[in-house]
């Protein structure tokens, strides 16, 4: 709905797998803590279409700060963010077209994937180590929906400029009211 916010960021590195290891990642769907029963959707992990309008409420990014050749990084299952696709037992995190596909990137590319989507990364087996920046992002309404302990977190407001520090201490209703006194202004 045009309002993804930033809430979560690491670095990963990986280094060459030795040799006898063996993969045991398995595939995994990203959640807000909450595991729902099935046949639920997380409405805070949700991806959905209606009136030709895309929404999903929890995005990630995947950012390669290092060349990543075929079969050695970033693996998903295609189209298993759209429905209640289960996660295959018996399947390890590899190259297994077409059920499952790793993909080549070049130190730069960004994936952009739901993350409902099911994923994870293959086996390193360069020289050198892989290394990415994982970032999610969800719905920004999620944010101080309640007025009760959102942001700022006061223990970190010298790390913010003043104006951040205003605008995060709206509450939603009246952030809506700046955005359209930005369009009545012509800001």
């Amino acid at each position: 709905m045009g309002a993804p916010r930033l809430f979560h960021c690491n670095f990963t590195q990986m280094v060459k797998a030795q040799s006898g290891d063996e993969d045991h990642q398995s595939f995994h769907r990203d959640d807000s803590g909450f595991k729902f029963p099935p046949g639920f959707r997380n409405p805070q992990n949700d991806y959905q279409v209606a009136g030709s309008e895309i929404y999903c409420s929890h995005l990630a990014t995947w950012v390669a700060l290092a060349d990543v050749p075929e079969g050695t990084g970033f693996c998903l299952i295609p189209g298993s963010h759209k429905s209640a696709f289960q996660t295959p037992s018996d399947l390890n995190v590899g190259d297994y077209p077409p059920v499952s596909l790793t993909l080549p990137m070049q130190a730069g590319d960004i994936l952009v994937f739901a993350t409902n989507v099911l994923h994870d990364a293959a086996v390193w087996t360069e020289d050198y180590p892989r290394m990415n920046i994982f970032q999610r992002y969800q719905f920004a309404a999620y944010f101080n929906e309640t007025g009760k302990g959102g942001l700022p977190h006061e223990a970190y407001k010298d790390r913010l400029s003043e104006e951040a520090y205003k605008l995060e201490s709206l509450r939603k209703e009246e952030k809506i009211i700046v955005k359209s006194m930005r369009a009545h202004f012509g800001l």
